[in-house]
């Protein structure tokens, strides 16, 4: 699936739910650790990607998966600028 042609990915990147890891996974990269946890009562949520071809790892918190996820798209779009 990370061969998908460009067009594609863009368009499934903006039609999946942010509170899921799918358009991050169809980029390449690997979901090596989730981890949902509570802080003085509050929930928060932890995920870690790596990329296997290039070696480098990005991760994000938040209080729900969407936080998370948006944190670790953030730091991938910046990447590829």
């Amino acid at each position: 699936m990370t061969d998908a042609p460009r067009h594609y990915t863009h368009c499934v990147r903006y039609s999946m739910p942010s509170n899921t890891p799918d358009d991050i996974r169809l980029r390449g990269w690997d979901v090596a650790i989730h981890n949902d946890y509570r802080i003085d009562g509050i929930f928060h949520t932890f995920w870690l990607f790596t990329n296997p071809v290039t070696g480098k790892f990005v991760k994000g918190e938040g209080r729900a998966d969407a936080e998370a996820l948006d944190a670790v798209r953030h730091q991938l779009a910046n990447e590829s600028t």
